[in-house]
């Protein structure tokens, strides 16, 4: 019974893929709702030149623990007189963790808010930001259009994540249908998170391309009530724990930005048998951010209709190469996952081809 069901799965997921590469059209979600904005890197980051203590002026070596930085400018409009930019950041902390079965290295990714210096993110509409993960790691390129090095530098999300638009729908009525129980243990934006990925699980056997069981939301507020302000991010430097003051040079832009933590995610390194999996991203895969405004500048939060916006993040080292795959540093796993993924593209082609006989 396990075998036919898992087969049955297989089966639909192979077939939402053959869909995906018989489409004749361009069927990128609107600009508004999945914006192309440049992911930039430690290169942007220009005061690390000078500051040798900073996260994105560490050296990359083969034994070297490899730090991934993305940062998006001014990429949520919480009101009309306030962009928030984005900073994420895969390689703090590291180590590993393990028993008698079994042993793990692993890293944790993690979401920054940047908000101009003197904003009162607590006076500003509330907003949330979710940040997704597929099998405790990124998610995986299914396609040959997105692996160019072209496509992972803007925000635009890969056509499997899109599907013609299935994977955004389904979120934007989970975000629409959430009401906020008063009981409520967690904040706003956690059990909002918890809510849309308890409906992902249940919704569909398929997210995207993906199997929708093994989707894991996060999420953290941006803005609003309860945010805290005053309780300003301190980036640390390097894997020793070594740190900044959080008015030095920091991984965000604008420069004169305040960085704050919004959320953070474990990923599983998973290294032996497992290495070069087709069906995880690694480090080397995209994260998808959801923002989530509610209301406008009169500060009445409108829960029934919020702007909700798709971010896809691809990160890289800070000498801007590839992270490898499945390893903290270099020289363990350190070739793509991407090429290792193109088994997607070719079952998809070859059902599409098997359906197509059939015509």
């Amino acid at each position: 019974m396990k075998s036919f069901m898992h087969q049955g799965l297989s089966l639909t997921l192979f077939l939402k893929l053959a869909a995906l590469s018989l489409a004749q059209e361009d069927s990128n979600d609107d600009a508004t709702l999945n914006p192309a904005r440049d992911i930039l890197s430690c290169d942007a980051v220009s005061c690390s030149q000078n500051d040798m203590s900073t996260i994105c002026s560490q050296p990359s070596s083969d034994n070297a623990d490899e730090i991934g930085v993305g940062l998006v400018s001014k990429a949520i409009n919480v009101s009309d007189s306030t962009q928030l930019s984005l900073t994420l950041i895969d390689g703090y902390p590291v180590g590993s963790y393990g028993d008698s079965l079994s042993q793990y290295d692993y890293t944790t990714r993690t979401l920054y808010v940047g908000a101009p210096p003197d904003t009162n993110l607590s006076s500003q509409p509330r907003a949330c930001v979710l940040m997704m993960q597929h099998q405790a790691t990124t998610f995986p390129y299914a396609t040959q259009d997105s692996s160019g090095s072209d496509g992972q530098s803007v925000t635009t999300c890969p056509q499997e994540f899109l599907l013609d638009g299935t994977t955004t729908r389904a979120v934007l009525s989970n975000v629409g249908n959430f009401s906020y129980p008063s009981s409520a243990s967690l904040s706003y934006c956690e059990a909002l998170a918890q809510y849309v990925e308890y409906r992902i699980h249940n919704d569909d056997i398929a997210f995207g391309v993906y199997y929708s069981a093994l989707v894991t939301v996060a999420g953290g507020t941006v803005s609003g009530p309860g945010f805290a302000t005053y309780d300003a991010a301190d980036i640390p430097t390097s894997s020793d724990a070594t740190s900044t003051n959080p008015d030095s040079c920091q991984p965000v832009q604008p420069a004169n930005y305040q960085l704050y933590n919004v959320t953070s995610m474990t990923q599983v390194l998973r290294g032996g048998s497992m290495d070069q999996s087709p069906i995880t991203g690694g480090r080397t895969g995209y994260t998808p951010i959801v923002s989530v405004v509610y209301g406008g500048d009169d500060g009445d939060d409108d829960y029934s209709n919020p702007e909700v916006q798709f971010l896809c993040m691809h990160l890289r080292q800070r000498d801007n190469e590839e992270l490898p795959y499945s390893a903290i540093a270099n020289g363990g796993a350190g070739a793509s996952a991407i090429a290792e993924s193109c088994w997607l593209v070719v079952a998809g082609a070859l059902l599409a081809s098997v359906l197509y006989s059939y015509r």
